[in-house]
């Protein structure tokens, strides 16, 4: 009953795409897998994707809609010229649109980091002139807002709270933004 209580997706898509992924990732060089992992870090990992799952999605979206075009240009009966061009075309943005759609995360956060970082500097100057130290002050305005910036200032005070040097902290914060006004503060 508890398995039946979770969702399709939690059964059976997840359970395939983890296989799947497990495979995929034994063929895919470390490198491209860290840069897929950083890239998933700048989006805030949306969906909590590992970078051979969502290496697997691509895989899976490019034979996907490939398969699905080829379906309809023999259905439809095109000529076979134009059914091979148009299954190579189609499979071939198959596999780049989760790469778009992962850029476009990408962006999205770190315009939503940008125009939150006037507010959230005014905020930390406030407090800080107010008598708190800077991750007193940190502090605040993460428990006053939830936004991109102040997510990222929480795991900014996470880091340290477990020992991780101030400047450390800041820096992998600044990494894991790629935002030039964040790496300058």
């Amino acid at each position: 009953e508890i398995e039946l209580s979770a969702s399709f997706s939690e059964r059976f898509v997840y359970r395939v795409i983890d296989s799947l992924s497990r495979f995929v990732t034994q063929f895919t060089p470390a490198r491209a897998l860290e840069r897929t992992r950083h890239r998933l870090e700048l989006a805030d990992n949306p969906g909590n994707l590992t970078p051979g799952n969502f290496t697997t999605i691509r895989f899976v979206t490019m034979f996907v809609l490939g398969g699905l075009i080829l379906g309809l240009m023999l259905i439809a009966r095109a000529p076979a010229g134009r059914r091979v061009l148009f299954t190579v075309m189609v499979t071939i943005a198959g596999f780049f649109l989760p790469d778009l759609w992962l850029t476009s995360q990408i962006r999205r956060r770190q315009q939503a980091a940008v125009r939150q970082l006037p507010d959230t500097l005014d905020l930390l100057t406030i407090c800080v002139e107010a008598g708190l130290g800077l991750d007193q002050a940190i502090q605040r305005v993460v428990d006053k807002s939830d936004n991109e910036l102040s997510r990222a200032l929480n795991r900014y005070l996470q880091e340290t709270s477990l020992g991780k040097p101030r400047r450390e902290a800041f820096q992998s914060m600044a990494y894991r933004l790629e935002v030039p006004d964040v790496t300058t503060f």
